[in-house]
């Protein structure tokens, strides 16, 4: 039964795996470990705590856009469930693990699935628009005529998005419209579009909060930064952190595209190239960091995504909770 359970799980994470075996094998194994090796004890317990921090943020934020759709929820499961999101998204591209958390947050906090995807929509809004407005601030620091191609192209691309998404929101809250188009066949649709609307509203009708948490969105992304930034430092290099920055913000703008499980593989890569475009560093010792930054951040979201994906009896096979605790 275990036997077969595992090999379950194997099948699931597969791609994940794959990709992760594949950025392995085109890099140093050798250079990982010495790596791994020279970084001192420190290092590694300031890494799990300012990570953890930015999760016990991420869990608070999600858990202010609950209460203000009169859910409530306490922010240690807010947390957990926070991570389990990511945990999920390790499994498949395009962020449709978001729609696994959502689907679970609703059996556990026993409401509508509209509520959970919409707050977790909005979570996801403010990190795309925390990390946009950090990009600018790095292109300003460190001067556009540094970047290579590929960095203006992805910031121009996250901002035509980051565009068509508020007016997709601006035409969501224009009811006359959609009560317009939820007509004759689509009549059916009206229910759950109003369902909706009330829960835009609801998470968004205190602009004080709204403001704030994007500032505190900001405050995240820096943290990030700053874990890679203590990564590169305990190692004995000496490096810009708007450099940090904006490699953290490129590298993070590939995982919310969403092009691979995890933005494994991605992630590591559009780090490297930015930091190496940037500076003088040796492109195969910066794809080592890179993957051990990646590693270190996912060691938090892989212990805590493993103990609610028990404690709250996820089948990740079939999203069915055996227990619904908040």
């Amino acid at each position: 039964m275990r036997l077969k359970k595992s090999l379950k799980y194997l099948i699931f994470f597969f791609p994940t795996i794959l990709i992760f075996v594949l950025l392995l094998y085109f890099s140093d194994l050798g250079k990982i470990g010495d790596t791994l090796m020279r970084i001192p004890f420190w290092a590694y317990f300031v890494i799990i705590v300012i990570s953890a921090f930015s999760w016990v943020i991420r869990g608070e934020r999600w858990k202010v856009f609950l209460h203000l759709n009169k859910i409530k929820i306490k922010i240690i499961p807010a947390t957990a469930l926070a991570v389990f999101g990511n945990f999920a998204n390790w499994v498949v591209p395009a962020r449709i693990g978001d729609l696994a958390w959502a689907y679970i947050a609703k059996r556990v906090l026993k409401t509508r699935l509209h509520i959970t995807l919409i707050t977790i929509i909005l979570n996801r809004f403010l990190d795309f628009l925390s990390l946009i407005i950090l990009l600018q601030l790095a292109f300003f620091f460190v001067g556009k005529e540094l970047l290579i191609g590929w960095a203006k192209a992805l910031n121009i691309i996250s901002i035509i998005i980051l565009i068509l998404f508020i007016i997709v929101i601006k035409i969501l809250l224009t009811e006359k419209l959609i009560l317009k188009l939820t007509k004759g066949p689509l009549k059916k649709f009206k229910k759950h579009y109003l369902i909706i609307k009330e829960s835009l509203l609801g998470s968004t009708k205190s602009k004080k909060t709204f403001f704030k948490w994007i500032f505190m969105s900001v405050v995240i992304w820096l943290i990030e930064a700053l874990i890679t930034y203590i990564l590169f430092i305990s190692l004995g290099i000496n490096i810009n952190f708007f450099f940090i920055i904006l490699a953290v913000i490129m590298a993070n703008l590939t995982k919310i595209l969403g092009i691979t499980p995890g933005g494994i593989g991605t992630y590591e890569a559009a780090m490297a190239l930015t930091i190496v475009a940037l500076t003088s560093l040796d492109y195969s010792v910066v794809l080592t960091i890179s993957i051990l930054d990646a590693l270190l951040k996912k060691l938090f979201i892989l212990i805590v995504g493993v103990i609610t994906t028990n404690y709250y009896g996820i089948k990740l096979f079939s999203f069915n909770n055996k227990k619904d605790n908040n």
